[in-house]
């Protein structure tokens, strides 16, 4: 059978390739190489399989913070002399920098609120401390009280000759002691404490063998009662004197663990036969007392140092005991302070699961029952005193560090503010503090063993 010519012609070309060579076999040795570099190298326009597109390679673009042209307050709000700025939104849709804010600055007494926290001229408390005396081995407390802004101070101390003296001196509104320091009693004086009446200087102390005894001195310092027993005979501990203004009210601790309060008249006569004997579970360690303008509120420490309470109670009635702290806390040093019929009470607190000492403060009803707080107005203090004033009310107290601090507590029983340091080293007493005309004075003892002095502080508040 013949093959077709046209289907010859059609497998011969199928066979060849372009320029005519013959497809199958081995390629030639300078065929070989240029075959596979044309087969690596890319073409100009070929994009690697591992190259990102110019779109991945830019980040995404930030949303924008606000819509352009618009205007918005910055810089905080207006309270005193602050005052916000403002901010522009820009075309990209960003904020500009605050403009035009006027922010708070430190206080001074101009009349505005220069840190911007509501109250005008609230500057920080100032401080002018006085050298009264010196002494040797003085006791553990000090009186002191107000008239306006002249003060009266009371302190025991030992004598070259033996036994120990009490003695009395006054320091001027300026601030320095007018003339010298008197003596007022000599035997076994401690713990005094004073009073202004409002006419006169009273002050009441004990006695560890003729129990509490009190005295009188005219405004100027001239004795009007010399020395007046007003307790009982034996050893007494820490009288506490609060002024009616026609007379007084006493409480004081003997030495077999009692408690009294009497009522005085106004020139230190007891007004009854025999002294009122309160009734504890466990003896009072520390008294404080204070005239409502209705009634004697007592606050008493009851129980043993360090597991005690604070307790109060209306003398001299002997209605139940009111608690006035936690009982699982030990509680001592009660402190207490009334002004226009409100008043409050500050004692020391100890919580030894949470290894933690502070002041505490409560606010207390007409018949000393507790009716605000406790709130916490000073941190790792151990003794504190309360005052309050025209200028309100203020805590003095100690640490555990030798130093004296004051605050001053705000009218929702929280501190105002940072507490000042009153003495930073060497305090040998229980520090005092005490309401004057234009702020508070503190007294405490101060200064190496034997050779203290007693100094007094005056923390003037607000603008003169």
């Amino acid at each position: 059978m013949r093959t077709p010519v046209a289907l010859i012609l059609a497998l011969s070309l199928a066979g060849c390739d372009d320029d005519g060579s013959s497809g199958g076999g081995e390629p030639d040795a300078e065929s070989a190489p240029d075959a596979a570099a044309a087969d690596a190298a890319p073409t100009a326009d070929a994009t690697p399989a591992d190259a990102a597109t110019p779109d991945a390679a830019l980040p995404d673009a930030a949303p924008a913070e606000c819509a352009p042209g618009a205007v918005e307050p910055c810089g905080g709000e207006a309270i005193g002399r602050c005052r916000p700025g403002a901010r522009t939104c820009d075309a990209a849709g960003r904020w500009s920098p605050c403009e035009g804010a006027v922010g708070p600055a430190e206080e001074t007494c101009d009349g505005t609120d220069e840190d911007c926290d509501g109250v005008t001229d609230d500057v920080a408390p100032r401080v002018a401390t006085t050298v009264v005396a010196a002494a040797s081995h003085p006791g553990e407390l000090v009186g002191l009280a107000a008239d306006g802004d002249e003060l009266a101070v009371a302190w025991s101390d030992t004598v070259d000759e033996g036994g120990r003296v009490l003695r009395f001196a006054r320091l001027a509104a300026a601030g320095p002691v007018i003339g010298e320091p008197v003596e007022i009693d000599r035997g076994a004086p401690w713990s005094p404490t004073i009073r202004w009446t409002g006419r006169a200087w009273a002050v009441a102390w004990s006695d560890t063998e003729r129990g509490v005894l009190f005295a009188l001195r005219a405004p100027d310092g001239v004795p009007l009662v010399v020395v007046r027993p007003v307790g009982l005979p034996g050893p007494a501990e820490a009288p506490s004197l609060a002024s009616t203004g026609d007379g007084f009210g006493l409480l004081w601790h003997d030495s077999a663990g009692r408690d009294w309060f009497r009522a005085l008249d106004a020139d230190g006569t007891p007004s009854s036969p025999e002294p009122f004997q309160l009734q504890f579970e466990t003896a009072s360690v520390v008294a404080a007392l204070t005239w409502t303008g209705q009634r004697f509120i007592g606050a008493f420490s009851e129980g043993v140092p360090g597991m005690a309470h604070i307790v109060v109670r209306a003398p001299p009635t002997d209605g139940l005991p009111m608690d006035a702290s936690d009982r699982n806390h030990n509680a001592e040093y009660p402190a207490l302070a009334t002004r226009e019929g409100r008043t409050s009470l500050a004692w020391f607190d100890e919580d030894r699961v949470a290894d933690r000492r502070q002041i505490l403060l409560a606010d207390l009803d007409f018949e000393g029952r507790p009716s605000g707080g406790p709130w916490v107005v000073a941190e790792g203090a151990t003794w504190g005193d309360l005052a309050w004033g025209a200028a309100g009310r203020a805590v003095a107290f100690n640490d555990g560090n030798e130093r004296v601090g004051f605050v001053r507590v705000t009218d929702e029983g929280t501190p105002d503010g940072e507490p000042v340091t009153l003495a930073a080293a060497d305090v040998r007493s229980y520090v005092r503090l005490v309401a004057t005309e234009t702020g508070f004075a503190a007294a405490w003892f101060q200064g190496p063993e034997g050779q203290p002095t007693l100094n007094v502080a005056r923390v003037a508040t607000g603008c003169p």
